[in-house]
Formats: C-alpha cells, sequence, structure tokens
C-alpha cells in the first residue's frame, strides 16, 4: 500500500529524504482513510467494547497531522504549493467568517475535520501519487463489495450496536431500512458509505486493462452489492457510468489510430461532465422558492419516490432557508461558512440541523458564491487531463462522474472516500501554475 521508492535521478522529483518520507506518510494516511471508512462499523464496535474508542479516530488524527505537518514544514520554508496555500486561505478565511457569524467555535472546529479527507487528496495530487490509489483498488473493492454481499445473509454484531460519543449515542453501525427494505452496510457503519465506495473502486477497476469477462464479474457483483445497500442514486451510477466508459474509450482508440486524432473523446467527456454538474446543481434549486409537490411514493421494492419527497418537501427548501431567510445579505452570498451544515449542525446546531443531500447545497451553503470554483474544477479539469489516449484520462473521467451523479442526493463530502477523491480530482484539475512541485530537504 505504501509508494515504491523514488528515484534518485528522476528529473519531477530530485532526491531527499523529507519530501520522500512525507510522500510515504500521505499514502499511508491515504490507505488508512479509505480503509477506516470500509470497516468502520467493525472497528467502531470492537474499539467501543475495548473502551478503546479513540483508537477508531486514529486515522483521520493521523491524515490531520500529516496535513498539518505539510503547511507547517512546507509553510516554514516557503515552499508549499500554491493550490494549497490557496486552499488553505479559503479554508482559513471561512473559518474565521463562520465564528464572526456566530458559529459555535467547536461547529468550526468539526467542519474542519469533516474537511481533512479533502485536503489529503490535494496533497495525494500535489505529489502525483494519484496512482496509488489505483494500485489497491480491486483489493479494496473486494473487501467492501464480499461485506455487503455477506450481510445479505449473515447479521453482523455491529448493526445498530450503540456507544457514546460526543455527549452522543451513536451507531456502529445504522440499522435502518427503505420501503421494508433492510438498508445493508456490510463492515461499514452505514449503506451509504459502503455503495459510495463500492461505486468508486467498480468504475476504476473497469478502467484497467483485464479480461473483459472479469470487468463483467466485477460491474455485476458491485450492482448487485448496491442494489442490497438500497442506495438508489449510486445504482443509477452503476448502470449509466459504464456506458460512459465505452463510448469514451471507444472514442480513445479512435483518436489514437489517427495521424491527425481529433478531440472528440475530449468533447463528449466535456459534454456529458457539463451535464451531470448542470443535474446536480439545478435540481435542488429548483426547491429554491417552493417545496416538492409529489405526493406519489409508489415504486418497486425500495425504488420509489419517498425519499425525493424527503428532499423537495424539507431538505432541499430548509437548506435554503439557512441562508436565504435570515434577513442577511452575507449569508445569500457568502454562505454560513465552515460547520454550517451537515454533521456539524447535528452537535452544536441541532435545531437547524441539515445535511444537504446535494453536492452543490452542501457547498453553496457553506462557501457560497465561491462554491462554483469547486463545481468548475470538476468540469473542466478534464482538458487537464491529457493525453487524452492516456488510462489516467479515463479514471478521472468516470470518477468525476461518480461524484456528480452521487452528488444529485447527497452531499459527498461526508463520505471519507468521496471527500478524498474529490480532493484529488479538484487537485489535478487546478491550473498548472497552481500545480507547481517542490522539495524540501
Amino acid at each position: 500500500m505504501l509508494p515504491t521508492e523514488i528515484r534518485a535521478n528522476s528529473p519531477t522529483h530530485k532526491k531527499s529524504w523529507g519530501t520522500f518520507a512525507l510522500k510515504q506518510a500521505i499514502v499511508l494516511a491515504m490507505c488508512l482513510v479509505i480503509l477506516n471508512e470500509m470497516l468502520g462499523g467493525v472497528i467502531k464496535y470492537y474499539c467501543a467494547n475495548s473502551a478503546l474508542l479513540y483508537l477508531s479516530y486514529l486515522p483521520i488524527i493521523f491524515a490531520g497531522v500529516v496535513v498539518i505537518g505539510y503547511f507547517m514544514i512546507y509553510g516554514i520554508t516557503m515552499h508549499i504549493h500554491k493550490k494549497m496555500g490557496l486552499f488553505l486561505l479559503l479554508f482559513m478565511s471561512y473559518a474565521i467568517y463562520g465564528i464572526l457569524m456566530g458559529r459555535n467555535v467547536n461547529a468550526v472546529a468539526f467542519g474542519l475535520y469533516v474537511w481533512l479527507p479533502f485536503f489529503l487528496g490535494l496533497l495525494v495530487s500535489s505529489f502525483e501519487l494519484q496512482k496509488e490509489f489505483q494500485k489497491n483498488i480491486l483489493i479494496w473493492w473486494l473487501i467492501v463489495t464480499t461485506g455487503v454481499l455477506i450481510n445479505a445473509f449473515v447479521e453482523f454484531p455491529w448493526t445498530g450496536d450503540s456507544y457514546q460519543a460526543f455527549g452522543q449515542t451513536m451507531q456502529a453501525s445504522r440499522d435502518w431500512t427503505a420501503s421494508g427494505f433492510n438498508r445493508l452496510a456490510g463492515f461499514s457503519r452505514a449503506n451509504y458509505a459502503a455503495s459510495n465506495q463500492i461505486a468508486l473502486f467498480c468504475v476504476v477497476a473497469l478502467t484497467l486493462r483485464m479480461n473483459i469477462f472479469l470487468k463483467i464479474v466485477i460491474w455485476l457483483m458491485s450492482t448487485i452489492a448496491i442494489y442490497l445497500t438500497t442506495s438508489k442514486t449510486t445504482l443509477i451510477a452503476m448502470a449509466v457510468v459504464p456506458l460512459m466508459i465505452i463510448i469514451v474509450e471507444f472514442l480513445q482508440q479512435q483518436d489514437y489510430a489517427k495521424k491527425k486524432p481529433t478531440k472528440n473523446a475530449e468533447r463528449v467527456a466535456l459534454a456529458v461532465l457539463t451535464g451531470l454538474a448542470a443535474v446536480s446543481v439545478l435540481l435542488p434549486v429548483l426547491f429554491l422558492t417552493s417545496r416538492s409537490h409529489i405526493t406519489s411514493s409508489e415504486g418497486i421494492g425500495f425504488i420509489n419516490f419517498s425519499s425525493m419527497m424527503d428532499r423537495g418537501a424539507w431538505m432541499w427548501p430548509n437548506a435554503w432557508d439557512l441562508i436565504f431567510k435570515t434577513n442577511e445579505v452575507l449569508p445569500m452570498i457568502f454562505g454560513r461558512g465552515i460547520g454550517g451544515i451537515g454533521t456539524a449542525q447535528y452537535f452544536f446546531e441541532r435545531l437547524k440541523w441539515n445535511s444537504a443531500d446535494n453536492l452543490f447545497i452542501y457547498l453553496y451553503v457553506t462557501f457560497g458564491a465561491f462554491s462554483v470554483f469547486f463545481i468548475r474544477f470538476l468540469v473542466t479539469g478534464v482538458r487537464k487531463w491529457l493525453p487524452i489516449n492516456s488510462s489516467e484520462f479515463l479514471v478521472y473521467y468516470t470518477l468525476t462522474c461518480v461524484v456528480f451523479i452521487v452528488g444529485m442526493t447527497s452531499n459527498v463530502i461526508e463520505s471519507a472516500s468521496m471527500c478524498l477523491i474529490i480532493g484529488i480530482l479538484i487537485g489535478k484539475s487546478a491550473p498548472a501554475k497552481w500545480r507547481k512541485k517542490n522539495e524540501f530537504a
């Protein structure tokens, strides 16, 4: 799970033990964060029942140490990557802004804690370590998928088990249903955490060079497992993204075969991402001034409109109310700041708690107009993943598709793996002048 040793004479990396150690720490932190979410239910259950609950937070604490250590060391030596410096400035400004707007300091601190995987993802892309994510993809996919499939036949002891943390009663793994169907989480803490990881790992696996039969098996097992989690939007992603992969891969091959290749693959990828981003943004915007009038929850099994009814009737309108019904101009333009929506509210602002259930809402309520830059980087980043015929282009394209599709009905930021991927994607997509590489001795 650790990166291979950096060659001493590499043109893009100087021989530096400090940088080498930091890269090792970044990859280790990335693996620990992913595994901690993947095995979250198991870890919380055994740690809580052994009076060692603090151990379950070590992976994210280690990630925090790595991120803070980077800023301290690179900041002191004035060798900080420009994009890291700009995002640090943005987040620190919005943390202070949130406090000035009356936010609880603990809520702001918790909000920064939630965003840690994003900064870890930025570091992964800053040091060109994204291929380390791909190296373990099949192992990670097998673990999380197998957990859900086994859970269909075996009731795990961590499902519904409770423990105390932050003065709240919490579950090691959430025990709930949708239209009478158990929402299986496997080894994870919640069904959506498992389904998000399955989708991410599956689409990356589908871009690897392997037998087409194996790809079909991986896709089929993933789809069945996600069906068992009852995550409808993720199920849609599993139906749509493979088709997007086939189309772009076909155009890649055509372009590669031509002496004067076109940019058809890039154009199609950009059009697809633009369309997905537009739907993700416009879907909740439709409820900016009115609430949903969907009254039918009929469907097949758990596949119905009941969850969309909830989002349209109160989740999305109430989220917009947090900034547009305050009689203040600043929240409308700049949002509420770090910790202004999501889990931080659940702990420190319970009466206003809103999970957003949409990526754009979560970003806008947090950053206001600056949220547009996050969406823009995700969409236009397709132009940065050149050459078009590279496997890297296909990987980032498919991951961005999953982020936008799942982000239509989920904030995805509070899913550690998704947040990490968004950090990698945005870090890779930032302007070239932001991606200057630096080393320290």
